[in-house]
């Protein structure tokens, strides 16, 4: 039985997300599932490199952006794709899908897949949190299940009210045959830390320019290149001015995925000093490079970095042990070549991208089997 299954984004921006669904969906091809792509803010960096491609990718907002008009052609979508299952991403986009798949017969299965808690909108503790959260669970039963990447995401959502029944988390993977092993970095310069996460308040982007500066003023030479774009970067380079390390820090902006790779490749250290993850691929890829980790020691980051194994682990918005952390590895080339061995090999042993898809598509016949049998 071929399955017909609409992955609804919320666009095509260049995020940990959007990847890994462009990323995911060719293999989905492969194994049998017939897939299809829609965006709800329209096309983006990320998505136009596949807009020509062998799967359909829907604007939703081509003809306006008003909401009752995404609505209709959301809906014209369902109907005209006759799609089994919908697996929908961000809390907007699995808003609307599960209001307008009720005005359907039949209709599709409804799965939220939740990739980074971005159903928490960043801050667990945060009014648009507690909003989301309350949203979602008015939602919830016309939710026929929540796929999540970490087991962090469910732990948070039950704990919240949330339906266990309804939840599983398959972990993301990487496509290893596209990273091959790393070489052997050089030891005889300055180490370069490397931060891959958009500029928004929940990655927390300040506590590594403080730790940073902390290094500066210990007289430990580094250099930090964050690739990214968003809302806090403006303030971000207003801070590393301010904190006295503009000359010791680069703000690279988007970076396409294709860049990703050497971009890890010239680094020592892959930092994350994130307030909340679902499971990073950022870090995923980090570690496929061969590069140690210094993260915060949060859900989804704990799942995928060993701390004393693969890198370290601290206190979110604690500069100070951040500063720490990578002060220990920039005096210690040898501790950074063994957590980056050992990060590489664990992603070899548990985060393969055939696993993840395998486990969609079985999650995706179960389901809609489920659902046919009434």
């Amino acid at each position: 039985m071929t399955l017909r299954v609409l992955q609804a984004l919320g666009g095509g921006y260049v995020g940990g997300t959007e990847a890994y669904v462009f990323s995911v969906a060719p293999r989905l091809l492969a194994n049998g599932v017939a897939v299809e792509v829609s965006l709800l803010d329209g096309h983006g960096p990320l998505s136009e490199q596949h807009r020509h491609g062998a799967i359909p990718v829907h604007d939703l907002a081509d003809e306006g952006r008003g909401l009752l008009a995404v609505a209709r052609r959301f809906r014209r979508l369902l109907i005209a794709g006759r799609f089994d299952l919908v697996q929908m991403y961000g809390i907007r986009m699995a808003t609307l899908g599960r209001i307008v798949s009720r005005t359907l017969t039949p209709r599709p299965v409804m799965v939220h897949g939740i990739q980074g808690l971005h159903v928490t909108v960043g801050d667990p503790s945060s009014f648009r949190t507690t909003a989301a959260l309350c949203i979602e669970r008015r939602f919830a039963r016309w939710t026929d299940a929540y796929l999540t990447n970490s087991q962090g995401a469910v732990e948070f959502m039950t704990a919240r009210g949330l339906p266990a029944e309804k939840f599983e988390a398959i972990v993301n993977g990487l496509d290893l045959e596209a990273w091959p092993p790393p070489g052997v970095r050089p030891r005889d310069r300055a180490p370069a830390a490397v931060c891959v996460a958009n500029f928004k308040p929940v990655k927390r982007h300040e506590d590594l320019l403080d730790a940073m500066a902390l290094l500066a003023s210990r007289g430990i030479a580094m250099t930090c290149e964050f690739a990214g774009s968003g809302d806090t970067m403006p303030a971000m380079r207003a801070r590393a001015a301010d904190r006295g390390v503009a000359d010791r820090v680069r703000f690279l902006g988007t970076v396409a995925p294709d860049r990703i790779q050497g971009l890890l490749a010239a680094a020592d250290i892959a930092v994350l000093p994130s307030a909340t993850e679902g499971m990073p691929v950022a870090l995923l890829e980090a570690m496929a490079a061969g590069l140690p980790v210094v993260a915060t020691d949060v859900p989804g980051t704990r799942e995928l970095v060993a701390d004393g194994v693969t890198g370290r682990l601290v206190p979110v918005g604690r500069p100070d042990l951040l500063a720490d952390a990578l002060a220990e590895l920039a005096r210690d080339p040898e501790l950074r070549e063994r957590f980056g061995s050992a990060g590489r090999e664990r992603v070899e042993r548990r985060f393969s991208i055939q696993e993840n898809v395998r486990r969609h598509v079985e999650a995706y016949r179960r389901l809609v089997a489920a659902h046919r049998a009434g």
